[in-house]
């Protein structure tokens, strides 16, 4: 009897752990007007799905100003910079923000055993090849992951290239100034020179 009741404790005790760190629910917001989306993103829920992720809810965000707005507030609660922001996000339990074309693989290897911080991982191309992607942890560090890397193991050892969430172009100078000049001096230009 006592050995029965043990057993017992220790199957409850796998069975609740896995229940804590499993995904429960998954965010798209996607851009309607991208082709090779669709593809990735049939392969994307179909992993999610075989994770145990039930509720996986699509929004378009390209026409709709809610939508926008909701993902911009997303996206600033991560501290996500803009350089890391891709044109599709999926965010899994409001914890992890997947921009762009994240390798499905990767994804669905890193949420069988999740990490307990928030992370956003940005790979905004799909050329069918591997390639380097970015990690952000909840501290601010981005990192450079190689192609092979896990996320998981990228976390733990990727190369750190900025913290606190601030990448910064060779010069030093944050990305969001230069996204600012590239936006200010040709306006200056055309109104004060015509």
């Amino acid at each position: 009897m006592r050995k029965g009741l043990g057993t017992l404790a220790l199957v409850l005790v796998v069975v609740f752990s896995v229940q804590a760190t499993a995904v429960s629910q998954a965010v798209v917001y996607k851009n309607e007007g991208c082709g090779h989306c669709g593809p990735y993103l049939v392969e994307l829920k179909a992993a999610l799905t075989e994770l145990g992720v039930t509720n996986i809810v699509e929004k378009e965000f390209v026409n709709d100003l809610q939508v926008r707005e909701e993902l911009a507030r997303l996206q600033e609660s991560f501290n996500v910079p803009f350089t890391m922001q891709g044109h599709m996000v999926a965010v899994v339990d409001g914890k992890y923000l997947f921009e762009g074309h994240v390798p499905v693989e990767k994804v669905k290897t890193f949420l069988q055993s999740p990490s307990s911080e928030k992370m956003v991982v940005y790979l905004d191309s799909m050329t069918g090849q591997p390639e380097p992607y970015s990690l952000m942890n909840e501290k601010g560090k981005v990192k450079e992951c190689k192609a092979e890397q896990q996320i998981a193991e990228c976390a733990t050892s990727g190369n750190v290239v900025s913290e606190g969430g601030q990448t910064a172009t060779s010069g030093g100078i944050p990305t969001w100034v230069v996204a600012a000049l590239v936006v200010l001096v040709p306006l200056f230009v055309i109104f004060k020179f015509g």
